[in-house]
């Protein structure tokens, strides 16, 4: 070189972790062009580590760390870490509400000399409304982003508790009105979320359009849920069972997320139907003395209702002429008088062509309270008189 000579800086903006080669171009006498190869080294790495999916228990507390690798001869003060929330809102504060940001200095890892910043998020009561896409980046002087991980907290919804039962106190007889209940318990979401319910009888999914059943579901409060079955009941229902399900989810997505699994189906004991038949009364008649002509005579007729529902039915007796119910003024010279399970006929005076008939009619009728059913029974009597 000759005193002409002259040093010339040039001065590159290359990305990291390529391979470039630089063609260095000279013009004049005896200078030659020359091609360098630059290797420009990874300036950061960047990994979230944390749990794959959390069960939602209010109680439960979980950390997701993030951890900023600078390669050597980085400029470690022109990079700073930061994590953002679902809504891509930094955490600019060590709290924010549940979630605590904890900071810690970075460290010299001694066999490459690179430097470790560690950011964490501790999570110490865990939400529904939390999951979603957390990311941690970095930035460099220019608040320019140059490195970032996503991480997905999935929130596992529990499983809820379902238990059914009836809400028809004392026996079923035909015709009466079941209630079957199903109760739901969850663990509160402080999200929109539904429960889904179904039933199943002897024929196994009930749906709104069996006209046979009325379905109707409601919120008692936060963590309960009830649903009831009503339904008339016949004696095809004896021995039948009922069942409920029911499951926990979202209404929708969270935070853009499809991230809130929904709870396993949970099944409730069987409810099995003991329906009872309404039993038909006893019917009897009394005719203790022989209906001579001109005599005086009575016909007592009693109903009794049968051993297993005698404490709880009722027997109503009356007479019946010709289909129709006897009245005083019915017959000529016969009154009637009616007591509850028993009904009394008196001829004052037997007369063969008014009062001998074949169609004396004494019916009991068998009811039991809040069973709409009633059975009857009844028994005919034919008045032949004799002559004395």
């Amino acid at each position: 070189m000759n005193d002409n000579t002259m040093n010339t800086e040039l001065s590159l903006s290359l990305r990291p972790d390529n391979e470039y080669n630089i063609r260095l171009v000279a013009t004049g006498e005896d200078l030659p062009s020359e091609i360098i190869t630059v290797t420009v080294p990874q300036v950061v790495s960047i990994n979230v580590q944390g749990p794959v999916m959390m069960p939602l228990d209010h109680s439960s507390s979980f950390s997701l760390t993030c951890t900023l690798t600078l390669a050597p001869k980085v400029n470690d003060t022109m990079v700073e870490v930061y994590w953002a929330g679902p809504d891509l809102i930094l955490f600019n504060s060590t709290t924010d509400g549940d979630i605590v940001l904890d900071t810690l200095e970075p460290t010299m890892i001694s066999v490459n000399d690179s430097v470790v910043y560690t950011l964490t998020l501790n999570f110490s009561s865990l939400q529904a409304s939390q999951a979603g896409e957390y990311v941690c980046g970095a930035l460099n002087d220019a608040d320019t982003i140059i490195v970032t991980s996503n991480y997905s907290v999935f929130v596992l919804v529990p499983t809820p508790v379902v238990i059914s039962s009836a809400n028809t106190t004392g026996r079923i007889f035909e015709s009466n009105e079941i209630q079957v209940l199903c109760t739901i318990t969850i663990t509160p979401l402080d999200v929109n979320h539904i429960v889904n319910i179904n039933w199943f009888g002897p024929n196994g999914l009930i749906t709104m359009n069996d006209d046979k059943y009325s379905i109707s579901t409601g919120e008692i409060n936060l963590s309960t849920t009830g649903s009831s079955l009503i339904f008339t009941a016949s004696l095809s229902d004896n021995g039948t069972d009922y069942y409920c399900t029911a499951s926990v989810g979202p209404a929708g997505n969270v935070n853009g997320f499809q991230l809130i699994i929904p709870s396993n189906t949970a099944i409730s004991n069987n409810y099995i139907i003991t329906v009872e038949i309404v039993p038909l009364p006893t019917v009897l008649i009394n005719d203790s003395s022989i209906p001579v002509t001109g005599d005086s005579f009575q016909l007592v007729c009693t109903g009794t209702a049968p051993a297993n529902v005698s404490s709880i039915a009722t027997v109503s007796v009356q007479w019946l002429l010709d289909g129709t119910v006897f009245t005083n003024d019915t017959l000529e010279g016969v009154t009637v008088t009616n007591s509850g399970s028993m009904a009394t006929l008196l001829f004052s005076s037997l007369n063969a062509s008014t009062h001998e008939r074949d169609d004396y009619t004494c019916v009991a009728t068998l009811s039991i309270p809040d069973v709409p059913t009633t059975k009857t029974a009844s028994i005919m009597y034919r008045l032949q008189t004799f002559s004395k």
